[in-house]
């Protein structure tokens, strides 16, 4: 019974297929198809339209028609699918010769946009590192005005994150040929999202504080009047999560006699874990305190 079915059933496609392949011969022989001869007779006769870029119509014997579409600026041949060369500004060329530049806006925007200091990727096959931003969205920027200093102290490095505002104004073409960037920014603040970083000099040499993710490192390089100096390093901290920490530090080996030239520098470098943005610090060398305060401040 169930194979008597499945015989009727295939018999029934094979009819219906017959008489829609008879259907279109006839229309054929009727000339109902051959008088389609542009993409809005298609289109009206209710053959399959597929959106691509441009748009076309195929009828039943195989011939496709594109619509036509008016080309009159650099989006319009773009979205057409015709080739675009990486000239500043870029063009687009179509087919029969016509060429469009696109438009760029000189304009300076005020932009508030997050992201990390990186390198710039270069065209120039050059090793140097150029420091600009790179978005959240994965652009990169050129960075006027970025504080020279900051970089030389380290208080600005390669996958900082950071948020910047400033003016936004497209690459110039020296720019745009040097660098893979969509645009510049001239900077008005930059504000470090984290890591926090703190410079703190003292007469020994300089120390850094670093917070990122809860841990805050304390690290440095200082001077020894004698090799005999050894500085250590005591933390004491208060409250869970931390909200005070007392950083001392002092030479524990003065009652040593030693003789009397300078001793190699000495590498400072402490980890504090379970403090926030909102900790403060309190840091003294020898009972001086060099530091106190907070590093968001």
């Amino acid at each position: 019974m169930i194979k008597m079915q499945n015989k009727n059933f295939f018999v029934s496609i094979l009819f219906i297929l017959a008489l829609s392949i008879a259907a279109c011969e006839q229309a054929i022989r009727d000339g109902t198809i051959k008088e389609i001869t542009n993409f809005d007779d298609c289109a009206k006769a209710g053959y399959p339209v597929y959106f691509s870029e441009p748009p076309f119509c195929e009828t039943p014997d195989g011939r496709a028609f594109t619509k036509n579409i008016t080309i009159n600026s650099f989006e319009d041949c773009a979205k057409a699918g015709n080739p675009i060369m990486e000239s500043y500004p870029r063009q687009c060329k179509t087919p029969d010769g016509k060429s469009f530049v696109e438009k760029i806006d000189t304009t300076q925007k005020q932009i508030e946009i997050e992201g990390e200091i990186a390198c710039l990727p270069s065209k120039r096959g050059t090793e140097e590192c150029a420091y600009g931003l790179k978005s959240d969205e994965g652009n990169y920027y050129s960075l006027q005005n970025l504080n020279q200093q900051d970089l030389i102290d380290g208080l600005v490095t390669t996958g900082m994150r950071v948020k910047v505002d400033g003016k936004l104004t497209p690459p110039s073409e020296n720019l745009l040929a040097s660098y893979g960037v969509v645009g510049q920014i001239d900077i008005d603040t930059v504000t470090h999202i984290s890591p926090l970083l703190k410079k703190i000099p003292t007469r020994g040499g300089d120390l850094r504080l670093k917070y990122e993710k809860g841990v805050t490192t304390l690290s440095g390089i200082l001077t020894r009047s004698t090799p005999c100096v050894h500085w250590t390093v005591e933390i004491k901290t208060e409250d869970s999560p931390i909200s005070q920490v007392t950083i001392d530090i002092f030479n524990s080996n003065k009652g040593a006699i030693c003789i009397q030239v300078l001793g190699e520098p000495q590498e400072i470098y402490e980890e504090i874990n379970s403090v926030s943005e909102e900790t403060e610090y309190t840091i003294k060398i020898e009972q001086e305190v060099v530091f106190e305060g907070k590093l968001n401040e």
